[in-house]
């Protein structure tokens, strides 16, 4: 179990899986740590069930720009 703080904040709690899907937070320290492809990688074995990527946010989208 992960936990992300934000702030101090407890900004997300799970598994790596849940928080690329549910935690902006996550994303941006996971994107800040890896190259674009890998990112990309890692985004596209996030899918949801309709084949749906996570959405990168501004600062995680010019962390690989």
């Amino acid at each position: 179990r992960i936990l992300v703080l934000d702030d101090g904040k407890l900004a997300g709690m799970g598994r790596h899986r849940d928080l690329m899907k549910s935690c902006q937070v996550y994303r941006e320290i996971v994107s800040s740590q890896l190259s674009e492809e890998e990112m990309e990688a890692s985004l596209r074995d996030h899918e949801d069930d309709n084949g749906t990527l996570p959405k990168l946010s501004g600062k995680e989208a010019d962390a690989h720009a």
